[in-house]
C-alpha cells in the first residue's frame, strides 16, 4: 500500500495535537512532531498507540539505545487504546507526570524540545534532534481554525532535515 501523504497525516492529527496542547501547555507542533515520529507519518500505531507510550498492553519489537548510545533491537511493553483520542489522553497523562515538569515548564517550542530530549521520553540520543526538524518544518497553531498545523507552504512534506541539511529518516524505527 502507498505511504500516506505527510501532510494529510499531520492535518488528521491536529485536532488531537490542539487537545494535548492546551491540556498540557506544549507547542502543538511539538505535539505533531512526536507522533510523526512514532508512527512514521501514520505507517503503524499498534493498539492505536501514536506516541509510543510505554506501559502494560502489547510486547513489540522495538529498537533502544543502550548507555553507550548504541541501537539495539529488543522488545518492549506499549500501551493499547481504544483509539486516538484514548491514545492522545495517554499522552497527555505522560507528560504530566514529574519527570516531565521540565518540558512543560519550558514556555517556546525550541525549549520544550531540548526538555524532551532530556527527559528520558526515548532513549534515542537524537530524538530531540528528530522532533525539532519536523517541528521546525510546520507553521504554528492558527487560534482561529481547528485544523490550522499544516506543512508550511508545501502539499506534502520532504521529510525532516538535521541542521546541516542531511535527511532524517523518519520511517527508521525509533529507539524509544
Amino acid at each position: 500500500t502507498p505511504a500516506p501523504d505527510q501532510a494529510a497525516v499531520l492535518q488528521t492529527m491536529s485536532p488531537e495535537a490542539r487537545k494535548a496542547s492546551e491540556a498540557t501547555g506544549l507547542d502543538p507542533r511539538v505535539v505533531l512532531a512526536q507522533t510523526a515520529l512514532e508512527t512514521g507519518y501514520g505507517k503503524a500505531a499498534p493498539g492505536n498507540n501514536f506516541f509510543g507510550v510505554k506501559g502494560p498492553g502489547q510486547l513489540l519489537g522495538t529498537q533502544e539505545a543502550d548507555a553507550s548510545g548504541k541501537v539495539v533491537p529488543t522488545q518492549d511493553s506499549f500501551r493499547t487504546y481504544p483509539d486516538v483520542a484514548g491514545s492522545t489522553q495517554g499522552y497527555i497523562d505522560v507528560m504530566k507526570q514529574p519527570n516531565m515538569a521540565g518540558v512543560l515548564q519550558q514556555p517556546g517550542m525550541t525549549g520544550q524540545i531540548s526538555a524532551l530530549g532530556k527527559s528520558g521520553y526515548a532513549t534515542d540520543p537524537a530524538y530531540a534532534q528528530k522532533v525539532g526538524a519536523i517541528a521546525n518544518s510546520l507553521s504554528p497553531l492558527d487560534p482561529t481554525d481547528p485544523q490550522s498545523i499544516f506543512v508550511q507552504g508545501r502539499p506534502g512534506l520532504a521529510g525532516p532535515t538535521t541542521a546541516s541539511g542531511a535527511p532524517i529518516d523518519p520511517n527508521a524505527p525509533p529507539p524509544s
